[in-house]
């Protein structure tokens, strides 16, 4: 019974009654009560919670939580319940609970492990907290204010798993000429010809040989890679979409760390939604809340740009925000000349005015095909006549066990 309805019935008893015993209980349950509110009230404000987890983790990795808990007054808790909420795909059951009470300056702390092995943006939280005093007639509970956030990165596979040499052309020109030639190379000279800069003439040759001389300089190759991925819904077998897609995002991630390991500059452009992008683009514009453009990360090298690369695949959704066609008109002009262009795509549907359009333009172009579920080989065969490097991923035993 709620300790107020029995007050109330206590109080009209004792004035029917009119029997002095009954309005001794009436005021010493009365001074429970309000001793307790009071009691119940101030403890709970002195109690502080603090969480202790990594906000990012490797695919597969085995992540342990921390929940402290501690009573910062002079009150003791009789009883405190902690209850965390969690993703369920890193836990099961997703609810931990832990009763303790605290002396004051005691603390009291819950621990678990996440398994991370399903890649994603997870919110951890919040924590649930109820607690009251001993005889239970007063109890009140509250809600962690925020919740922790957690990004598991994709799977990284290697790449001679996926059919994929691990000294692919990522980043290499494959043609006889060179791109550019490096001003600060040079090579030697030769005979000045109708045409060449005068910026290039070697005036100190020129004048001992008595004719003018033209530096060589020596070639170089773009080592610039950017990675487009595909999530387009209508390039995979609708069947299979959320797995293949999955796929296609740990591919992505390889390539990317592969590059990484050879010191290339890389960029990644997707299609896919952003939830963090979407959380800013409601506060900023307030309107629809929804971000136009997947990510679109610079060409950069190095460790802190893989980890960088790495956090937005593992956010990722695998629902495309635009097509890809419109994904690669818009970004094709931001690259720089000469690099090579690695398109991470279902079936290969749609890509082969795209890839003759990056050929001409002085891109080297290598397509991935994730979908094994379909026939590459039409799509596969297309491209490589307009002069790309194709890869499909076949169906084989340790990718369709494969869990990304």
């Amino acid at each position: 019974m709620d300790m107020g309805l029995f007050l109330v019935i206590l109080f009209i008893v004792a004035a029917v009654l009119r029997v002095d015993f009954f309005f001794y209980i009436l005021y010493v349950f009365l001074a429970v009560y309000l001793l307790s509110r009071l009691w119940v009230s101030r403890a709970l404000r002195q109690v502080k919670v603090k969480r202790r987890l990594d906000s990012h983790a490797f695919w597969g990795e085995q992540l342990p939580v921390r929940v402290e808990v501690s009573n910062d007054g002079l009150l003791p808790v009789p009883w405190l319940q902690l209850q965390e909420t969690l993703p369920q795909p890193l836990a099961f059951p997703p609810v931990r609970s832990l009763a303790v009470s605290l002396w004051p300056h005691e603390k009291a702390s819950l621990s678990y492990t996440l398994d991370c092995r399903k890649r994603g943006y997870y919110h951890i939280g919040p924590l649930r907290l109820a607690s009251g005093d001993l005889l239970d007639t007063v109890s009140r509970s509250f809600s962690e204010q925020g919740m922790a956030s957690l990004i598991v990165y994709p799977r990284l596979l290697p790449l001679e798993d996926l059919g994929i040499p691990s000294r692919s052309p990522f980043g290499s020109i494959k043609r006889n000429t060179a791109i550019h030639r490096d001003p600060a190379r040079v090579a030697g000279v030769r005979d000045y010809r109708p045409g060449d800069s005068l910026r290039h003439i070697n005036w100190k040759t020129s004048a001992a040989r008595g004719s003018l001389q033209t530096k060589v300089f020596d070639p170089v190759i773009s080592l610039d890679t950017a990675v487009f991925l595909d999530l387009e819904r209508g390039h995979y077998e609708p069947s299979h979409a959320i797995t293949t897609t999955e796929l296609a995002i740990s591919v992505a991630a390889s390539i990317l760390a592969q590059l990484a390991r050879q010191r290339q500059p890389f960029s990644l452009i997707a299609n896919g939604r952003d939830p963090l992008a979407e959380a800013d683009a409601s506060d900023g514009a307030g309107e629809s809340g929804r971000a136009s453009t997947g990510p679109s990360l610079p060409m950069r090298s190095g460790q802190a740009h893989l980890v960088t690369v790495l956090e937005a695949l593992g956010r990722i959704d695998n629902r495309e925000v635009e097509p890809f066609a419109a994904m690669i008109q818009r970004e094709m002009v931001r690259l720089p000349w000469g690099c090579t262009v690695v398109i991470v795509s279902g079936n290969g549907e749609g890509l082969l005015g795209h890839a003759l359009r990056l050929e001409r333009s002085g891109f080297n172009v290598v397509v991935v095909l994730v979908d094994y579920h379909s026939d590459l080989r039409r799509h596969s065969h297309e491209l490589e006549m307009a002069g790309a490097t194709v890869y499909r991923l076949g169906q084989r035993q340790e990718l369709t066990r494969m869990k990304v």
